[in-house]
Parts: C-alpha cells; structure tokens; sequence
C-alpha cells in the first residue's frame, strides 16, 4: 500500500519489510546508481539497506514486535 491507494491523506504509511526483501528488490537498482557516480567502493548490501532506510524513513521493528 502507498500514499493515496485509500485516501490516507497524509497519515503515515506502515510496510513492513525484511533485510532479504530490500535487499531484493532495491539492491539491483541501487547498485547500478552507485557505480554510475563512481562510489563502486561503497556498494555492500549493508550500505545498500542503510540508504534504503534513510530513503523512506524506515525504523528498525524488534522481531518480537511484528
């Protein structure tokens, strides 16, 4: 679900989402940025789930909380 599919009109969004499934479904797109500026030393999927969560806000769940 995102912003607008049900006339949230700006209330906050929830999505909740694994290491593996950023990792698989932003990992490709963000590593071809990443070399594309010259930061081919800084692409690890780490670095990759770190821009992730920057990106859109994300906060780390505890496993016991979902």
């Amino acid at each position: 679900m995102t912003p607008g599919d049900f006339g949230n009109h700006g209330e906050p969004v929830i999505v909740e989402m694994s290491e593996a499934e950023i990792i698989a479904t932003y990992y490709p797109y963000w590593q071809e940025q990443m070399r594309r500026v010259g930061k081919e030393s800084q692409i690890s999927e780490q670095e990759c789930i770190n821009d992730w969560v920057v990106v859109h806000w994300a906060e780390e769940v505890p496993e016991s909380c979902s």
